[in-house]
């Protein structure tokens, strides 16, 4: 039986995936990227959030799916082809923040100009009454129905942060 190939549908050649930090940004783009051929560009490449730097990027020659939660933001402002916004639940969210010991939440809760979370909510809510509608192509996956892709990791639970470079 041949490959499941989710994402070989995409014809976007600079694709933005976004979304709350830890609902699956990373397999996300990392799958997309491998069914589509294009470059898996991590979010370190652009120093996890330099607006500078991504938009170098999106103005570029270059072809590729970036991984960047920590752009969620501003993704309505990205001169992306296509934005991949994830969705997972807010408690599968948080358990996997505790887990890894994740401590960012104040950081990306400034801006959102508030000082109270959850995070993962707050982007959500921004995605959807704010930017959503500022986006041209946009597409929302959620976290759980990645579970059929080839890449996807069925016992994830002992994963890190950055699951992919301890593989890599």
């Amino acid at each position: 039986m041949g490959e499941v190939l989710v994402f070989e549908h995409i014809p976007h050649k600079k694709i933005l995936v976004t979304g709350p930090q830890r609902s699956g940004t990373t397999i996300c783009a990392r799958m997309i990227a491998h069914d589509t051929g294009l470059e898996y560009i991590d979010e370190d490449r652009i120093g996890v959030d330099n607006l500078s730097l991504a938009h170098d990027l999106f103005m570029s020659s270059r072809q590729f799916v970036l991984q960047a939660p920590a752009l969620a933001r501003w993704c309505h402002k990205m001169d992306a082809d296509l934005v991949v916004f994830m969705m997972r639940s807010i408690a599968d969210i948080e358990k996997s923040q505790r887990r890894i010991g994740w401590g960012c939440e104040t950081i990306e809760l400034r801006k959102y100009a508030t000082q109270y979370g959850p995070i993962a909510q707050i982007k959500y809510n921004f995605w959807h009454n704010r930017q959503k509608g500022q986006v041209k192509n946009h597409m929302e996956v959620n976290y759980n129905d990645l579970t059929g892709h080839k890449l996807f990791e069925h016992n994830r639970s002992g994963f890190s942060a950055r699951q992919w470079r301890r593989e890599q």
